[in-house]
C-alpha cells in the first residue's frame, strides 16, 4: 500500500460499507476513506492535527476527508490506493479499472506485448510548459520529444528513449531538436493490479540518473497525460504526454 498505509475491513464493516456506498455514492466512499485515514492517524498519534481544525459537524464527508489527507501528508497515489482497497473489500469495482481508465489503457498494451516474444511497445513522450520571463519579454517555452521502444518487465514496461529539445539547435540557420545533442531518457511503467494504479517513472540517464514520477495521470483522447518536472531550468513544471503503439520487432 502506498506510503506504508494499510487498511483492514472486518466482514461486518464491509457489509455496512457496501450499503453506505450504494446509498450515498461518492460521499459514502469519502466517509469510508476518512474513517480509514483517521484510524491510521490514531496509530501515528497525529489525530490532533485533524482535530485542530475539525470544522463543523455539518461538513460533508469529502471536506472532512480533505482535512484528514492534509494532516497525513499522503500522496495522491496513496489516497487512491486506500480507496481501491476499500472498494475491493466491499466488492465494488474501482472506476479506474473500467474501460477508458488509465489502468485499463496501459494494462491492455501490457497484455498485448507480453503475449509473444517478438512484440514491443513504441513510446512517444512530448512535453510542453509555460513560457518564462516577465510580461513583454517572455521566452518561448522549451518543448521536448522522446521516442523509443519499451519491452515487458515483471512490473509492466521499461525502455530507453532518445529525447530531443527545441532549444538545442544545430546548423545555420539554427534548427531545433538537434539529433547530435539528444539525451537518453529511461521510462519505467508499472501496474499495480490489486490497487488498479499505474506509475510512470522517468529517468534522466544523461544527467546522473535523476528520477521523477509523473503525478495526476489521466487519459485524454487515448493519450496518457501526467504532471512532471519542467524541461530545462526555465519553469518548475511541465505536462508530459505519452502515446503507446504496438509493434512487432523484426528478427
Amino acid at each position: 500500500m502506498g506510503e506504508g498505509l494499510t487498511v483492514t475491513l472486518s466482514g461486518e464493516l464491509a457489509t455496512r460499507a457496501r450499503v453506505e456506498v450504494e446509498r450515498a455514492g461518492g460521499d459514502g466512499l469519502a466517509g469510508l476513506v476518512e474513517q480509514a485515514l483517521r484510524a491510521e492517524l490514531e496509530q501515528r498519534e497525529l489525530l490532533r492535527a485533524v482535530s485542530a481544525d475539525g470544522g463543523s459537524p455539518g461538513d460533508p464527508p469529502a471536506v472532512r476527508l480533505g482535512r484528514a489527507i492534509a494532516a497525513t501528508g499522503m500522496s495522491t497515489g496513496a489516497v487512491e490506493a486506500v480507496a481501491a482497497t476499500l472498494l475491493d473489500a466491499i466488492g465494488l469495482v474501482p472506476g479506474f479499472r473500467e474501460p477508458g481508465s488509465v489502468h485499463e489503457h496501459v494494462a491492455r498494451v501490457v497484455r498485448w506485448v507480453a503475449a509473444a516474444p517478438d512484440r514491443g511497445v513504441g513510446c512517444v513522450i512530448a512535453t510542453s510548459q509555460p513560457a518564462s520571463g516577465p510580461d513583454g519579454a517572455q521566452r518561448d517555452a522549451v518543448v521536448s520529444y522522446a521516442r523509443g521502444l519499451l519491452l515487458p518487465t515483471p512490473a509492466g514496461l521499461s525502455g530507453v528513449l532518445d529525447q530531443l529539445f527545441s532549444d538545442r539547435t544545430a546548423g545555420l540557420p539554427a534548427a531545433p531538436f538537434a539529433w547530435e545533442r539528444r539525451d537518453q531518457l529511461g521510462v519505467n511503467v508499472a501496474l499495480d493490479a490489486a490497487a488498479g494504479l499505474v506509475t510512470v517513472e522517468l529517468v534522466a540517464r544523461s544527467w546522473g540518473g535523476a528520477r521523477q514520477r509523473l503525478a495526476n495521470l489521466r487519459l485524454e483522447g487515448g493519450v496518457l497525460v501526467g504532471d512532471g518536472a519542467g524541461v530545462g531550468n526555465a519553469t518548475p513544471l511541465a505536462l508530459h504526454l505519452l502515446s503507446f503503439s504496438t509493434v512487432t520487432i523484426p528478427e
